[in-house]
């Protein structure tokens, strides 16, 4: 029995390998299977793919040959239209690319240069008498033609470059004061405003350190404590009502300057600060009044000034109680 079966399973083996393939429409046919490719499939690809890189190399020699033919046109009308700038420079050989050799080039803008020179001083100086003697001038040169002969201006010795700044003008002034030297207060008050205007919170203690060096550098101490002290009135003092955090550090430096200096300094700058205080309050000047004297509040709080000079200043307010005076007086109350 087994070896039956084994008989007729090999038979329906050799039979099922001979049989045709099925219809694309017959039932069990799955036509997105894929198959391996033959012989054939394999010999058609590969010709497919040599043709292509055939017809890829054509078009690249193509397109190189018309890339050649354009340059040798380009290499032509360049020399021609030289040829026709430059009349004396026709006799010269050209090279294998069209183009003139770069010692010749040299050479003529040299030569075009010293004709062009020459011209200059001609056209300069007046002509001299001609020679009666038949004798030659060695000094004469006997000049090519020029490739561009431009006229010389009309008047040559008119023309001049316009005067060069000397290096030693370093340092910037507005045009109303280019004649007068700036001195060493101006040089003070523009090295103070430049430092208070970068003055903040963060920034405090190094701005009180370079304050401090001005005084120590040379200067006469009371030019230098009239510089700080405008300067750093000008900043708070201005036409626009001031926050209260811009004003607070401009305080810290007056007392800052009263602890390392002495109260003499402390001392200018309050007494410069009443002055304006009082010019403003006359001028009406409401923002800068009421800057001035939270400036002057701020010190208070700081301890630079006693309660003497602010029931002092009180007092000046009463006298003559208008709008911008009670406005002053409820911000110091404050």
């Amino acid at each position: 029995h087994f070896f039956a079966l084994f008989c007729c399973f090999g038979t329906m083996v050799i039979i099922g390998s001979f049989r045709a393939p099925e219809h694309p429409g017959a039932a069990g046919h799955n036509p997105g299977a894929r198959t391996l490719p033959g012989p054939a499939d394999q010999v058609r690809r590969t010709t497919k793919l040599s043709e292509r890189a055939a017809a890829r190399r054509e078009e690249r020699r193509v397109q190189h040959e018309e890339y050649l033919q354009r340059q040798k046109l380009r290499r032509a009308r360049l020399v021609e239209a030289r040829k026709a700038a430059f009349p004396a420079a026709a006799s010269v050989e050209p090279t294998s690319n069209g183009l003139r050799t770069l010692s010749s080039s040299k050479s003529s803008k040299k030569r075009r240069k010293k004709q062009k020179q020459k011209q200059m001083r001609s056209s300069s100086t007046t002509p001299k008498p001609e020679q009666t003697s038949s004798g030659t001038d060695d000094d004469e040169v006997v000049d090519e033609p020029t490739a561009i002969e431009r006229p010389p201006p009309a008047d040559a010795k008119a023309v001049q470059l316009p005067p060069q700044p000397s290096p030693a003008a370093a340092v910037y002034l507005p045009p109303g004061l280019r004649g007068v030297k700036p001195t060493s207060e101006d040089r003070l008050r523009s090295e103070c405003r430049s430092l208070l205007n970068k003055l903040s919170s963060a920034n405090l203690p190094t701005i009180v350190g370079q304050l401090e060096k001005l005084f120590g550098s040379g200067a006469p101490r009371h030019v230098v404590c009239l510089a700080v002290s405008s300067m750093l009135l000008d900043c708070c003092c201005e036409d626009v009502r001031l926050a209260p955090a811009f004003v607070y550090p401009y305080g810290a430096v007056v007392k800052a300057l009263q602890v390392l200096l002495g109260a003499d300094v402390a001392a200018q700058i309050l007494r410069e600060l009443c002055l304006r205080l009082q010019r403003h309050l006359a001028e009406e000047s409401r923002h800068h009044a009421y800057n001035a004297a939270f400036l002057l509040g701020v010190t208070y709080m700081m301890q630079v000034v006693t309660a003497t000079v602010i029931f002092d200043v009180v007092r000046v307010l009463l006298e003559d109680l208008q709008e911008l005076q009670v406005e002053v007086l409820l911000m110091l109350l404050k």
